[in-house]
């Protein structure tokens, strides 16, 4: 098996591969799990395959009112995915390509000290990410990073 991840900041995402070492071999269990102190909701988005698909979730923090939300996009090679609850069950396939991205609608403006909805954020980031590739996330990225550091 081998096991990719990287955090682009251009694409304002995590990203995860998964790959078998034979065909039909990767199975796995996810689920999204928030602490107690918040409450949210799940739209579940995917294509009739299972293949591909999005889960986002939404929700305020139950103190102060910070709102949060975040996206987990899934692309599968081979196998199927189904849903149970709020969990991604993918069974039988060659590779898995996770990605993850998240934003909230704090801003550093007294006094409320809130910005642009946190949804709003994530669909602009999902309309950004909407049909990339995992090579076109990894060349952007690099030239990102390399653009600071090389």
């Amino acid at each position: 098996y081998q096991r990719e991840y990287f955090a682009s900041y251009h694409d304002k995402s995590i990203l995860i591969r998964f790959t078998a070492s034979e065909p039909g071999k990767l199975s796995f269990n996810l689920q999204q799990q928030f602490p107690d102190n918040r409450q949210q909701t799940l739209d579940w988005q995917n294509s009739q395959s299972m293949a591909d698909g999005q889960l986002i979730v939404q929700g305020k923090l139950n103190d102060n009112q910070l709102g949060f939300a975040s996206a987990l996009i899934w692309r599968l090679d081979g196998g199927e995915a189904t849903l149970s609850g709020n969990q991604l069950q993918v069974r039988n396939a060659n590779q898995v390509e996770l990605i993850l991205t998240a934003a909230t609608d704090y801003a550093n403006q007294y006094p409320a000290y809130r910005g642009e909805s946190a949804s709003n954020k994530i669909k602009t980031i999902l309309s950004g990410l909407q049909n990339k590739s995992w090579q076109a996330i990894w060349r952007d990225h690099l030239a990102d990073y390399q653009s600071l550091f090389n």
